[in-house]
């Protein structure tokens, strides 16, 4: 497993039918559920460049989400590889309501704080 982003890494190209299909599985951020902002995410960017930009290796990711999940593979890769990559492969993950469940006893956490 590559640890190391290079530059030509930032420049993961998905072809059209690709990021069609992508867009028409997932239809929301596979994170938050968000509609809004949609972005294709590489899950793992460092596999062999003919399966890179396969669909089974896409996501689709908001750009809050996607920005996140990208400092995180590129700073902490072990623990993106570990942890988050393997959540994104997985299009059915109840991720999203374990978000949303985090979102609820923040807000709730904030209620009693004041």
């Amino acid at each position: 497993m590559k640890t190391k982003y290079t530059r030509e890494d930032r420049f993961l190209v998905v072809p059209p039918q690709y990021r069609k299909a992508v867009f028409e599985r997932d239809k929301v951020c596979r994170i938050c559920g968000s509609d809004v902002g949609l972005e294709v995410h590489h899950i793992d960017p460092y596999m062999d460049p003919a399966l890179r930009s396969s669909p089974e290796n896409l996501c689709l990711l908001c750009r809050l989400c996607h920005r996140a999940v990208t400092i995180i593979q590129r700073r902490f890769p072990s623990i993106y590889f570990k942890y988050i990559a393997p959540r994104l492969c997985d299009p059915n993950d109840l991720w999203r309501l374990y978000v949303l469940h985090a979102v609820e006893v923040a807000k709730k956490y904030k209620g009693e704080s004041k």
